[in-house]
């Protein structure tokens, strides 16, 4: 939701001297029995991973260019485009959420006939997931919420428009379509 690599790790601590008591161990082959302060350089001694890179570097120096607000503002629309997808499937006799949304996720099925048993309901959502992904304009998982098959999305793209949406349910419905 922040723009960031999903792999992504930063502790900060308010106290610096801190830092170097969270991750200490011992490591005879990586560390020397010196204090840790007196090795600022290395960097294993302060890090969640040891010797990989610091991944929340980027993280970092995305806070110090765009500042707090950026992200409160990406959070924010993504979190609304969520709502707004909600407000359409309430809308459509032929959709159902599974709860409300509370972030960027939101769990819904196709239930274009009312009739249809929770057996064939099930099969429909993995057959309409697997055709939408093979369609190749969106990807979107399942999940099973109380035994029931759900089609699950994730709001992550900040480019993601109110077309966007609408074609997303036009190709579950296109997809619902006996071929």
């Amino acid at each position: 939701m922040m723009g960031l690599p999903a792999l992504n790790t930063a502790v900060l601590f308010r106290e610096n001297r801190r830092s170097y008591e969270a991750f200490a161990q011992e490591a005879g082959y990586l560390f020397e029995p010196a204090a840790p302060e007196e090795q600022w350089f290395n960097l294993g001694q302060r890090t969640l991973e040891c010797t990989k890179r610091g991944m929340g570097a980027t993280a970092y120096c995305m806070l110090r260019v765009l500042g707090t607000e950026w992200f409160e503002a990406q959070v924010d629309a993504l979190i609304d485009r969520t709502q707004r997808l909600q407000s359409m499937l309430e809308a459509a006799p032929d959709f159902e959420i599974a709860c409300p949304a509370r972030a960027n996720i939101l769990c819904f099925r196709h239930r274009p006939d009312t009739d249809m048993s929770d057996a064939a309901l099930d099969q429909l959502q993995g057959r309409l997931r697997q055709s939408v992904i093979e369609g190749g304009d969106f990807y979107i998982v399942q999940a099973r919420l109380d035994g029931r098959v759900w089609l699950r999305t994730t709001v992550m793209n900040p480019l993601t428009s109110q077309e966007d949406l609408d074609a997303l349910l036009g190709a579950i419905r296109t997809h619902a379509k006996p071929r």
